[in-house]
């Protein structure tokens, strides 16, 4: 009976040990401890470096504003320069160019610098130099105007060239090839020795506009050919060119075959015709080539070069009744 109700003491160890924390416990926990401590350093330590971190920033921002505005202000008082972009037929260096082309260049550097002030950052009035510009018939699509470092106003575009004048009643108009207006300046004197078209049916439009009725776009197409004649020298040169004046569009709507006539500089009046299209002639006309040599034949001195009242010289017809004059001019 004493045997039973006695304790074996190395069981009573084990079980103690049992109850204790074993040695990764123990590790864990001073772990987690560590980390807890760590945490609120790192915690502390970063309020103190956010802290560090703006007040530096708010120093570098005072002291640096003070330098941007300097830096705005140099921009705002810097002054516009315009520098614009001028077509490949405008270049002085291949020739002189016309007055009136040059005062309209001027009168565009003008008004840009006018209207572009110093404000770096204003761009509603690039836009209104982009309007205005478009508006005046020089360009075929609208030009893109941007502002450079030193406040230098950069013009650029798709130029549209000059082609002719177009005369009606006691006006003057300047056109594209595309028979699109474009602004002449006021200031300038009008263009010389240029080729003219006169007496169109319908009234001049306002800038940057089609001029509609057909004759003025007809009337610019004879005189491409002639000039594409005189390029290629077969029957027909550039010194006979030089002695057309234009285009005279009195008959075009009367005769309903909208012919085409031709004016010398020496007062000729050539009836041509058809205007040259890809279908040919009209029925009854002789070809295009014969009218060119024709023309050079007049305009050279080799037949008469002025008008017989009411006889204007009919080129595109099989018969041309002129007065032969020889060569030497006796």
């Amino acid at each position: 009976m004493a045997r039973k109700s006695s304790k074996s003491p190395s069981k009573s160890k084990k079980k103690a040990k049992a109850d204790s924390p074993g040695i990764f416990t123990r590790l864990r926990d001073g772990y987690e401890t560590s980390l807890a401590g760590l945490s609120h350093v790192m915690d502390h330590a970063g309020r103190i470096g956010a802290a560090t971190l703006i007040g530096t920033t708010l120093i570098l921002w005072i002291v640096g504003s003070d330098n941007l505005q300097a830096r705005v202000a140099e921009i705002r008082a810097e002054e516009p320069t315009v520098a614009i972009e001028l077509p490949a037929w405008a270049d002085a260096s291949k020739g002189p160019i016309e007055p009136f082309i040059a005062e309209t260049f001027r009168e565009f550097t003008n008004f840009a610098t006018s209207s572009a002030g110093t404000d770096p950052f204003d761009h509603e009035s690039l836009e209104k130099i982009q309007s205005s510009l478009a508006q005046t018939g020089w360009f075929r699509s609208g030009p893109t105007v941007r502002r450079a470092p030193g406040n230098v106003i950069r013009i650029t575009g798709d130029w549209r060239a000059p082609a002719a004048i177009v005369e009606q009643g006691d006006g003057i108009y300047l056109v594209g090839l595309d028979a699109v207006r474009m602004r002449l300046p006021a200031s300038a004197e009008p263009p010389v020795d240029y080729l003219t078209i006169s007496n169109p049916y319908m009234q001049p439009p306002g800038y940057n506009e089609l001029w509609t009725g057909g004759d003025v776009e007809d009337a610019l197409l004879l005189l491409s050919y002639l000039a594409d004649a005189a390029r290629t020298g077969k029957g027909f040169r550039f010194e006979d060119l030089e002695q057309i004046a234009g285009v005279d569009l009195r008959r075009y709507v009367e005769t309903g075959a909208r012919s085409m006539r031709l004016k010398t500089r020496r007062g000729a009046t050539l009836v041509w015709g058809s205007v040259p299209r890809g279908d040919g002639p009209l029925p009854g006309e002789i070809g295009y080539q014969t009218r060119l040599e024709r023309v050079a034949m007049i305009v050279n001195g080799r037949a008469r070069s002025e008008d017989k009242p009411g006889q204007p010289l009919v080129l595109n017809l099989e018969a041309l009744f002129i007065d032969q004059v020889p060569y030497g001019g006796g």
